[in-house]
């Protein structure tokens, strides 16, 4: 069969999953629920600090954190078959997903790395992980 060797793209949107063996290739795009959101004030209050903003600013930190935890497990379900894992993406996300893996201690992979890599096109994130593997096509 081969050894399964897989790159994954990441940030808050999308994983973009690159399952790649000498003879086949398998992509799979997995969207995440995460909300953006931006802290704001609702108005003017008569003391400077209003405790009520830091309660739904905690909330709404809890709820996303519960995303990411649903979003990583998500790709992990995907990269179940995978031998050898490789984690890239633009931004603090791929260091979540990279503490998701090495947390997972029922599956069998190997980490890679975890390396930052700007948004590129489809194309060329896979021509960058082929070239990580050493894979030519």
């Amino acid at each position: 069969m081969g050894k399964v060797q897989t790159g994954i793209w990441i940030d808050s949107r999308e994983a973009l999953i690159f399952a790649m063996r000498k003879d086949s290739e398998h992509f799979e795009r997995i969207v995440s629920e995460v909300e953006e959101y931006h802290v704001h004030s609702e108005g003017k209050s008569a003391s400077p600090f209003v405790v009520r903003d830091a309660i739904k600013e905690k909330q709404i930190l809890n709820r996303r954190t519960l995303q990411f935890q649903k979003f990583f497990t998500q790709v992990l379900e995907a990269i179940a078959l995978s031998d050898e894992v490789l984690v890239c993406g633009p931004g603090e996300t791929k260091s979540g997903l990279e503490k998701a893996i090495l947390s997972d201690k029922q599956r069998s992979y190997r980490l890679m790395g975890c390396h930052t890599l700007d948004s590129l096109t489809e194309n060329q994130i896979r021509a960058w992980i082929r070239e990580r593997f050493g894979l030519r096509r």
